[in-house]
């Protein structure tokens, strides 16, 4: 408010009084007078003041109304919202978080236990003395990372995802914990399952192909391209997926399967954002994710209309928008880095 106070200020060029010219003004008008003008003169004070008093209060009228109309110029329901530390690709380990750098060349990091080239990434055995601890590796928004791991299963990280795992596998099972969207290609190794826990479920694995999804509790999803999976949560008994099923977790924390189109799930993989017949909240939290921008909705009527819409994750958000404003059902704007629909 105080900076939207000086804003008005300036625009309007309102004139600040000089504190110390006005002080001195007034100790010489207390030596130099006599008493019987020592009325007059406080009279003029008071008025001086009163007009102070009355500028100062339509400049902080003003900064307010400003500040009040800015507001709600936002009211509305935000969906998403940027965050500004999460541009970096980051690995927590040993109770510390590394930032790591895209480099074109090799990078090995042996006390991490990590090798880096480009978005391509390998995590191999770290020093031996953190043998029993875990690391979290942590993709930014706007970037997609393949990952290998020690028993050679490669992993397609979205962003914004974060894939937790021990620096070593037990000997019974290879558990990993995933927080976002991900590709898991598992290598076979039937005496060593390989599972995979979110906040939704859990999925055990042999060796197979699919995509698991869980940002949010919307549209958590693992869809199988090849193999056989089970998944179950508290709620539900195990599921079997074979191939081109899906399972979907129900806004009652029950899961169901069904036969899909495994396109949709793996389109991201290939720098595209592809939706069908998908709530267009949905469509705008994976470009707030992407782009790493606010989105806010305004016109709360259009949230959950479902549509079709394809972009290029190499193309510009503005690119995005104009395209879904070609649809005519809403308008969509980019007002100070905030993705605005009404």
């Amino acid at each position: 408010m105080i900076l939207d106070i000086k804003r008005v200020t300036a625009m309007e060029k309102v004139p600040q009084p000089d504190i110390d010219k006005e002080r001195n003004a007034l100790w010489q008008k207390i030596h130099h007078n006599d008493t019987p003008k020592k009325k007059s003169f406080f009279s003029r004070y008071w008025y001086v003041a009163a007009s102070i008093a009355a500028v100062i209060l339509v400049v902080v009228g003003l900064g307010y109304y400003l500040y009040l109309g800015h507001q709600l110029q936002y009211n509305g329901i935000q969906v998403y919202a940027a965050d500004n530390t999460a541009q970096k690709l980051k690995l927590s380990f040993n109770g510390k978080t590394y930032i790591l750098k895209d480099n074109s060349s090799v990078k090995r990091l042996p006390e991490l236990g990590i090798e880096i080239k480009g978005h391509s990434i390998k995590l191999i055995r770290p020093r031996a003395n953190f043998n029993n601890g875990y690391r979290t590796l942590t993709t930014p928004t706007g970037g997609i990372y393949t990952v290998t791991l020690a028993d050679g299963t490669t992993i397609r990280m979205n962003a914004a995802s974060k894939l937790t795992l021990p620096n070593t596998f037990a000997k019974e099972k290879r558990i990993v914990r995933l927080d976002g969207e991900a590709y898991f290609d598992v290598a076979h190794d039937k005496a060593h399952p390989f599972i995979v826990l979110t906040k939704y479920f859990q999925t055990t694995i042999v060796g197979t192909k699919f995509n698991i999804r869980a940002y949010s509790s919307i549209r958590a999803n693992i869809t199988l391209v090849e193999g056989k999976v089970q998944i179950q949560n508290k709620k539900s008994k195990p599921l079997t997926l074979l191939p081109k099923e899906q399972a979907s977790l129900l806004s009652d924390g029950h899961l169901t399967k069904q036969k899909t189109d495994t396109d949709p799930s793996l389109e991201w993989q290939k720098g595209v954002f592809y939706f069908d017949d998908v709530p267009l909240i949905e469509i705008m939290q994976e470009l707030g994710r992407w782009y790493n921008i606010d989105i806010i909705f305004e016109n709360k009527k259009v949230i959950h209309e479902r549509m079709h819409f394809v972009a290029d994750h190499s193309e510009s958000i503005q690119k995005a928008i104009d395209n879904l404003n070609e649809l005519g059902m809403f308008t969509i704007i980019n007002d100070a880095n905030k993705i605005i629909i009404r």
